[in-house]
């Protein structure tokens, strides 16, 4: 059983084949739909210390154990629940809701009118200011009423008296304070993730020139890039094409690149449903979900042109002939690109949710096995019914669909 190799950059080593993919399985994966107790515990201590060291996780458990000693304000965030509750429910609520959506959009109309009326000359700087003077004459008007319903209504007043004590409490803790800080590390990692994104694109798009080309026969040969084909619902990452200029080309290969291992079952269950619209397998898809303007009848049934680079590429029914159905699935000419990384049995957007659980839930106690069962229950509802193990069994079950898996080298986690 071969080893997957490892490097610490995204131009390193690419791993294929069905020893790779086998050793992928074997070596590095965590099945959380299917570990045990004891294994799930000893799964979660092993994340933490990696998961920590994410800033934005470390925040979050600060604020965790921040909240879990203040149990007053906890208290009083339930008693606030409850009070807001009955006041939606009350009969001044669904007025008190009404008027502070209109006084929200009054008020953005005023600031409107003030800079417009800076910036205007003479003759509509008058006019200007007649309908300032008309949004402001409404705000009056729309204040009175709701603070007249305020006073009327003893759920609204109790509302407003435990928000004032929730905020004071959060101050006195520093819950307000780190919650703040909090918000400004999500937007920093927020624009760092979008760059790393980029450069696993381009470092998958690299592979698929200098990899896959050469394996697909003659030429002229094209890797197109974000392919719609005038659908809704679909963007294809990367599609190889023979042929380009007025006659349909030829589809030679569909390469689905992610980041993460993980996310290759999501990958791969919407382009099974993608792949057969396109190929035409009629019985596999509801044509109702793809009716377009192009596709007026929701199938694929004309020509559809793609631009890159000033050139023009025409798809028409032809062109995804390839496509074809092996016991149920689409895998001859379905590639994938991803990092050489753990697998736990659950997509990305899965195990993020759980680490955002365990960072905040102030009940979080792994040594507790009645807590750790529940949590454990949790993640497998979290399951698709076709994870990334599976599909990587697919692949690996005949050497030429093992090697449609590129794994670019990443150090083990």
């Amino acid at each position: 059983m071969s080893r997957i190799p490892h490097n610490d950059s995204l131009n390193g080593t690419v791993a294929r084949g069905a020893n790779v993919l086998h050793a992928m399985l074997c070596e590095r994966t965590n099945d959380l739909r299917r570990v045990g107790l004891e294994d799930f515990r000893e799964w979660l201590e092993r994340q933490l210390p990696g998961w920590r060291h994410d800033p934005v996780f470390a925040q979050r458990e600060r604020i965790r154990e921040l909240r879990r000693a203040s149990p007053g304000l906890r208290a009083l965030e339930r008693e606030r629940r409850h009070v807001a509750r009955a006041d939606a429910d009350s009969a001044e609520g669904a007025r008190l809701r009404e008027l502070e959506e209109e006084l929200s959009g009054v008020v953005r109309a005023v600031e409107g009118l003030t800079g417009a009326v800076k910036d205007a000359d003479e003759h509509p700087r008058a006019s200007l200011r007649e309908k300032r003077n008309g949004f402001r004459a409404r705000r009056a008007a729309l204040e009175a009423e709701r603070d007249e319903r305020i006073a009327a209504s003893p759920e609204r007043v109790l509302l407003m008296r435990l928000d004032a004590e929730v905020k004071r409490l959060r101050d006195a803790s520093g819950v307000g304070a780190q919650e703040a800080r909090l918000d400004e590390m999500m937007r920093a990692q927020g624009r760092r993730s979008g760059r790393a994104g980029g450069g696993f694109e381009a470092a998958a798009l690299r592979v698929v020139r200098e990899r896959l080309l050469p394996e697909l026969g003659d030429g002229p040969l094209t890797v197109l890039t974000g392919v719609r084909l005038g659908t809704a619902r679909t963007e294809l990452d990367q599609v190889v094409v023979r042929g380009s200029g007025g006659s349909p080309v030829e589809v030679l290969a569909v390469v689905e690149a992610k980041r993460s291992p993980n996310d290759v079952a999501h990958g791969f269950t919407r382009r099974q449903a993608d792949l057969a619209w396109l190929a035409g397998h009629r019985a596999a898809y509801d044509p109702a979900r793809h009716v377009t303007r192009h596709f007026p009848t929701g199938h694929f049934d004309r020509a559809v042109t793609h631009e890159q680079d000033g050139a023009r590429f025409v798809f028409d029914p032809t062109s995804f002939r390839r496509f074809r159905p092996e016991n149920g699935h689409i895998l001859a000419g379905l590639y994938f690109v991803t990092r050489a990384a753990p697998l736990a049995g659950l997509s990305g957007a899965a195990l993020g949710r759980l680490r955002h659980r365990v960072a905040t839930d102030e009940r979080f106690a792994p040594a507790d096995d009645a807590y750790l069962a529940e949590l454990l229950a949790w993640c497998r509802r979290l399951a698709e019914p076709t994870e990334t193990p599976d599909v990587l069994a697919l692949y690996a079950a005949g050497p030429e669909r093992a090697r449609q898996i590129l794994l670019l080298a990443h150090p083990p986690s």
